[in-house]
Parts: C-alpha cells; structure tokens; sequence
C-alpha cells in the first residue's frame, strides 16, 4: 500500500539505508516507497522524489528555486537585510453543512510548521454534482498538507492530484469524487504568504490599517477542478463548452475596486503573493459565503461578519463562525444554504 500510514514492524537489516545519519527503511520498490522514520511512522513517496535524508529523518529536496544564504537572505528577503518580519501565530479553521445539504462537501485545515513554510490554511468544496466529494475534499486537503509538510513552498497542484487519486484507488473510489476546489495560503520565510486558488471561493485579509480586502474567483459557475488534470477527454470537455476563463474580483472594505478576467494556467490555479508585513491576518472561504439568503444578505456583508473578531488567539474562526452562524444570522434571520469552510492564519510581528 503506497499511502499506507501507522507503525511498521521492525524492519531486516538488510533493508535498511546504510546511513547513520537517517534510520529509513524502504519496504516497497519503485515507483512507491514506504520508508519508516526514526519514531517508527511510515511515509509514503515516489521514488523519484526521494533526493535526500536529512539527520532528522524527514524528506528534503535540495532543488530549491530559492536555497538559504549565510547573510540570511531567502525567498521574501533577497537582500538578507534583517528586518521587521511576520510571524505565524495561530491558525484555526471551521466547516458547516449548508441547509440544502445532507452531507458537508466542504472542508478546511489549517496548521503551524517550524521549516521555510510556518503556517498554511487549507479549504476544499466538493461538488455536489458528483458523488462521495466530501471525501475528495478532505484527500485533497489532506495531500495538500503533505506537500506542504514535505517539500514546503514547492506547492505542485498536479502532485496534489496524483496523490489523491492513488488514495482514491486504495479502495476502489471514482476519480469524481475528487471533483473539489483547493484554496491554499502558506507562509513562506516569515515573509510572504503564497495563496493558490483552483477553482472558486474567497480570500480575506485584514490590513494593519483596518481595510479589510477581499478577493473573489468565479469559474463561471463550473469550477475548474483538479482532478481534470488528470483526464485529458474531460479536461478538453471542459475547455470545448465554453470555460476556462476565470474572473477575479478584488475589494476594499466590500467596494470593489478591480475586476479582472484571465485565463485559466495551465496547473488551474491562480497564484497571489502578499507582503505578510502588511496584515494582521488572513481567511480562505468556500463560495458558501456567498450562498447566504435573508434580508439584507450580501457576500460582502457576511464576509464582514466572519471577520469582525474581537481576538485573533486560539480557536479564532471556530469562535467566529459559531457566533455568526449562531446567535447573528438568528437574528438576522439569514440562512446559508452552501456548506461553509473557513480556514484562517493570524499573524504577529517580531524582529528577525
């Protein structure tokens, strides 16, 4: 089993890296291997993606497009000039069934990491036009958390996919339940934060000034899902009905200041890079933030709403949410009828 994950047995001699300074020991062959850190947890790679061991037992790749200097410069800080930078302090998330729903598609995870990436967020939503996508989702999330993990900034959607797809198959799942969308942000360097978007959904962020800016991805009502990657007859199905163009809504403080058309890449993600420096924190949101119904419900009303937080420590977005979904669209009377996921990361300052 390639994407098997627990305590392995112990391991031959015979079977073990003559390295001391990593304890792996490979149990598959090519193209899977299933290797057994130190701790005894086993980690499934491909074999052409195992480059190195580093001393403590964790996958490294040394084809970094941005490696370290010694004066401290990296990706987000080329002139290795110590500053004022950004760090991760908290993230947390949240998803809930919509009321046209019978099962939640939507799904989120967040979580803070000590190497060059040190904290993401994570939102998936499945379609509800394809069966078993609540799985989908969270596979996705979860293999997007993986490469994160493992190869840190070296986000590869197309890997993403793979990786899903080959758990899918453990048993004996169909492709379409992978038919999700995938919004990822990642802190890279305590400098810049990475957001992808394949598919649709929000991005907020909460400036040191108070703006709160918004970005919204529309696939046209046909999200642009991952799993297309995967299969070239629907991926050109896809593109011969009309798609492939996806509009970007940017605003401030829910005034939209810019609208924009592209056309999809060749990945189907949408790639955003901010100055960490400048926002105290930052949310991804399924497009159930736009699904709200009641009088005067509005997409940038509630997301307004999700983040109007009175702290930014511990469960943040699960306190959020709860209060919103709770006692504020109760008295609203506001109904969202799309699942909801929100995954957030909050951010403090502190000298490099």
């Amino acid at each position: 089993s390639s994407l098997f994950l627990g305590r392995l047995p112990q391991q031959t001699p015979s079977s073990r890296l003559a390295s001391k300074r990593a304890d792996f020991a490979i149990t598959n062959q090519y193209p899977w291997t299933l290797i057994r850190d130190r701790d005894g947890i086993a980690h499934s790679c491909h074999s052409a993606e195992l480059t190195s061991c580093n001393p403590k037992g964790a996958l490294t790749n040394f084809t970094e497009e941005y490696p370290r200097k010694r004066n401290g410069s990296a990706l987000g800080n080329p002139d290795g000039v110590n500053r004022e930078r950004t760090r991760v302090m908290d993230s947390d998330h949240f998803y809930a069934i919509g009321a046209s729903h019978k099962v939640c598609q939507d799904y989120a995870r967040t979580g803070v990491a000590r190497g060059r990436v040190t904290g993401y967020a994570l939102v998936s939503d499945g379609c509800s036009g394809s069966e078993d996508t609540d799985l989908g989702a969270r596979l996705l999330v979860h293999a997007a958390e993986r490469r994160l993990r493992i190869f840190e900034q070296d986000f590869d959607p197309l890997w993403i996919a793979r990786r899903a797809a080959a758990a899918v198959s453990l048993f004996g799942g169909q492709p379409f339940c992978l038919d999700a969308t995938l919004l990822s942000a990642f802190v890279v360097d305590d400098s810049c934060l990475h957001v992808s978007v394949a598919g649709d959904g929000f991005v907020a962020a909460r400036r040191n000034d108070g703006a709160l800016v918004s970005w919204e991805f529309s696939d046209s009502g046909a999200p642009a899902y991952l799993s297309y990657l995967l299969d070239e007859r629907r991926m050109q199905a896809y593109f011969d009905a009309g798609y492939g163009v996806r509009r970007i809504t940017r605003c401030i403080d829910g005034v939209v200041c810019e609208e924009r058309e592209q056309l999809l890449a060749a990945d189907f993600t949408t790639q955003i890079v901010l100055d960490v420096g400048e926002y105290e924190f930052l949310l991804l949101l399924s497009d159930g933030a736009s699904s709200f119904e009641g009088p005067g419900a509005h997409v940038h009303a509630a997301i307004a709403e999700l983040c109007a937080m009175k702290t930014t420590r511990g469960s943040f977005v699960q306190r959020r949410c709860k209060r919103f979904l709770g006692r504020t669209c109760r008295t609203r009377q506001w109904v969202h009828q799309d699942d909801l996921a929100v995954a957030g990361l909050t951010l403090r300052k502190g000298m490099s």
